[in-house]
């Protein structure tokens, strides 16, 4: 089962489903795909609202994502991201890998891909 995210490329799923794993593609907030630039804060929570809505349309929410990984463009970020995505999972956080590189999107500050599973 494959999920489109809104402006994505038509070329690219937003998320897969195959039985209980649920994966998803490099989210950013829509603000980056629109070309608008927006602080960083505001894009992470702009992707962790994305990936929900994501996630829910396979299925799944952000308690059953097992690995996370972000993208970032910079390592001054690092420590906002950790704030935030310990309020997004204040107990049993996923897996997680954070890695610092340019990203795609010219206004994106950050962009996570996950892995969730369920119950079939």
């Amino acid at each position: 089962m494959i999920r489109r995210v809104p402006g994505q490329a038509p070329q690219v799923s937003g998320a897969t489903r195959c039985g209980g794993f649920v994966a998803t593609s490099g989210l950013v907030a829509p603000s980056a795909l629109k070309g608008t630039p927006a602080d960083f804060r505001t894009q992470t929570e702009s992707v962790f609202e994305v990936l929900a809505e994501t996630l829910d349309g396979l299925g799944a929410t952000v308690r059953d994502v097992m690995h996370l990984t972000a993208y970032l463009t910079d390592r001054a970020h690092a420590q906002e991201w950790n704030t935030l995505f310990a309020a997004q999972w204040p107990s049993e956080p996923p897996a997680r890998t954070t890695v610092v590189q340019q990203l795609l999107p010219v206004y994106a500050d950050i962009e996570i891909s996950a892995v969730a599973w369920v119950e079939s």
